[in-house]
């Protein structure tokens, strides 16, 4: 894998954890405006105008989450330097600790490891 590739994974490894936390301020900072303007609670439109872009944001967050662990794992899979306890543990974190197990992942087994050049 080039060191560019590397780099670009590592992005997208440490994107749902930002998107997470832009998700909870996002979250906050609606229900905290909404109450200090008053806004009516029984108007369906004003509530889905004001969370569209939450929704947005949760809808993101799932699709870039269900992509990386997909990728992680066929990558822990076919990682031939994974011995099959080693391989174990990392599917399970990336199963149920994802957004913690993808940059620790990310920087363990795809940014250390030696850099391949690029194919013909």
């Amino acid at each position: 894998m080039t060191r560019s590739a590397k780099i670009l994974i590592g992005i997208l490894s440490f994107l749902p954890a930002v998107l997470l936390v832009v998700y909870l301020i996002a979250i906050f900072s609606s229900v905290f405006s909404s109450m200090m303007h008053r806004m009516p609670v029984d108007d369906p439109y004003w509530f889905f105008s004001n969370f569209f872009w939450v929704f947005g944001l949760a809808i993101l967050l799932g699709i870039v989450s269900l992509g990386l662990k997909i990728y992680f794992i066929v990558n822990v899979v076919t990682n031939q330097l994974l011995e099959g306890a080693e391989r174990i543990m990392w599917v399970l974190l990336l199963v149920f600790a994802g957004i913690i197990a993808y940059p620790l992942y990310w920087y363990m087994r795809i940014w250390k490891a030696p850099v391949s050049p690029n194919p013909a």
